[in-house]
């Protein structure tokens, strides 16, 4: 299958392979939908595009994909790292990235893994700082 999800406990991954086509975003959107569904609170995710060999995408179908998004609330606000080594992946997922406007997802991208963990691990910091200045 051309997308697969899992939880690890911590993060949601959201892997990608082979080609995508509009018809695959759809698919994405329901499965997603159905594992966040599960998940409490909603889980910062990567979105790993650097399996795709070929996007076969119009824009329609990422500003649908989007629409679906913006018209879900969640029970809290959450990080989406979408990893985008190559150009063309960075071009689709910089367009994803600008018509999603959600209130309680913050989109970022990067060219590796590494990075996108590193920026979902500042939440993590973050929260410890918030924790302790709470305490004092």
């Amino acid at each position: 299958m051309p997308v697969s999800a899992h939880f690890d406990g911590r993060l949601l991954w959201i892997e990608f392979s082979g080609e995508i086509d509009n018809t695959l975003l759809d698919d994405v959107a329901l499965l997603t939908r159905q594992v966040e569904d599960q998940l409490h609170p909603t889980p910062h995710r990567i979105v790993n595009l650097s399996r795709v060999t070929h996007f076969n995408l119009r824009f329609g179908g990422i500003f649908a994909l989007a629409q679906r998004r913006q018209a879900r609330a969640f029970s809290n606000a959450f990080r989406s790292a979408l990893v985008a080594p190559e150009h063309v992946h960075l071009g689709f997922a910089r367009m994803y990235q600008t018509v999603l406007n959600h209130p309680q997802i913050e989109v970022q991208v990067f060219q590796t893994v590494p990075q996108a963990l590193a920026w979902l691990d500042e939440m993590k910091i973050e929260g410890q700082d918030q924790a302790a200045r709470a305490q004092e």
